[in-house]
């Protein structure tokens, strides 16, 4: 699987880069190997995965001084689950994970090497799973162990999880889980990602207690609601902030919690239309020992998102609406600086003819444009006014126009 894109970057509305290109490239090769039976099941995955960033700002449209640089973030990982089916009424189980990442940036001006850095994460997970009253109640359990290695530390972690999940009937049935997490920073957080990321080399990894439960209600085939909540306790947090110029930084975030309720309804009323509705309220809060921080809202964690998909669908050709909305959000750990709201709509006309016509999907995004909104120059000082600012995803980049797409595929098989 292989995707290479070169064009030019979106700077600020009164800033047009003309000269500036960004070239990316990333491939992934991957195998796998499946063996399963009544007794057991087992599988293991190989992958590599290569990406590759380039910025040209040799005529210092954004800086101010000349660069010119590379980028390469590789991966090479291996992974295997296995299940012994010992019983109707429990599965053991045992998964390892183990990945290799490299990272290095290269200085093409002056032909030097300016960041190498690699790492090997490791990861095992014994798990088991439970089932009783005739499989109603389902319980499972794993202790999963982390080995974090790189140059300058050798870090071992434990992260248990649990979870219950209990079927009252056909149309009803409830679940919970808890569980401890801990997930290393990425190579782009620590080095940054040429023109969209700046980045940190002091991050540490985060760790988290989450809970959650909810409960599905299935009124029949054509109609079920999902209502769950959630709560997130964490520490060391990796949280994207943005500096004065608009640039994301990923920072540490000591202890945190987010806590919030999910809603989704799906309805289908006959075989050719289906609409699904999610709602998701989230409350968060910074709970540092900075008093200007202190029970402030997360920056990026916008309190409302709404997603909304309306399909009709045929035989041979199928229609899809999608509405996304996401509210505002702070970009600071202070609070003072809001990013504009984000509706989006898609829309997709896919047909299936018969043989030895291709598939073929025509897909437009961001329907509407909406790429700029009016926002306060200063929010501390609201009667200096109004700027016409970019619409922006959570690490500050802003969203591209109005997209067009159109792809074909063919079967070889078929023809």
């Amino acid at each position: 699987n292989s995707h290479l894109q070169r064009g030019g970057l979106a700077g600020s509305i009164n800033m047009e880069l003309k000269k500036t290109s960004l070239q990316t490239s990333r491939h992934l090769s991957s195998a796998q190997w499946m063996d399963v039976s009544s007794l057991f099941s087992h599988q293991i995955d190989l992958w590599h995965l290569m990406e590759n960033y380039q910025l040209d700002d040799r005529g210092a449209e954004i800086f101010g001084g000349q660069q010119w640089q590379r980028q390469q973030v590789q991966q090479l990982g291996i992974r295997g689950h296995h299940q012994l089916f010992y019983s109707d009424h429990w599965i053991p189980s045992l998964g390892w994970t183990s990945r290799w990442e490299d990272s290095k940036t290269q200085n093409l001006l002056q032909n030097e090497i300016e960041i190498q850095d690699n790492r090997l994460i490791s990861q095992l997970q014994i798990g088991s799973q439970f089932f009783f009253l005739a499989d109603r109640l389902e319980e499972n359990s794993a202790l999963q162990i982390y080995h974090f290695h790189t140059q300058e530390e050798d870090t071992l972690f434990l992260a248990p999880k649990t979870s219950i999940l209990f079927r009252y009937s056909d149309q009803f049935l409830a679940w919970s889980s808890a569980n401890r997490s801990f997930r290393p920073p990425t190579m782009l957080e620590l080095h940054g990602n040429q023109g969209s990321m700046i980045g940190n080399p002091d991050l540490q990894p985060e760790t988290a207690h989450t809970f959650d439960t909810g409960i599905l209600w299935k009124r029949n085939e054509h109609m079920s609601i999902q209502s769950s909540y959630f709560h997130r306790w964490g520490q060391d947090s990796i949280i994207l902030i943005q500096n004065a110029q608009k640039q994301s930084i990923p920072k540490n975030f000591t202890k945190i919690r987010v806590q919030g309720i999910e809603q989704v309804l799906n309805f289908r009323p006959n075989d050719w239309l289906a609409w699904t509705l999610g709602l998701t309220w989230t409350h968060s809060q910074n709970l540092s020992n900075i008093e200007v921080q202190h029970k402030k809202k997360l920056p990026n964690v916008p309190i409302w998102n709404l997603e909304n998909q309306i399909k009709v669908e045929q035989k041979y050709v199928s229609l899809q609406y999608n509405w996304s909305f996401t509210d505002q959000n702070y970009t600071d750990a202070t609070n003072y600086y809001l990013s504009p709201s984000r509706s989006i709509h898609n829309i997709e006309f896919a047909s299936k003819l018969k043989n030895p016509f291709p598939e073929f999907s025509f897909t437009i995004r961001n329907l509407t444009n909406s790429i700029t909104e009016e926002t306060l120059l200063e929010p501390r000082q609201p009667n200096l006014g109004t700027r016409s600012q970019a619409i922006s995803d959570f690490i500050g980049y802003p969203l591209s126009g109005r997209q067009i797409f159109f792809t074909a595929t063919w079967n070889a098989k078929k023809l």
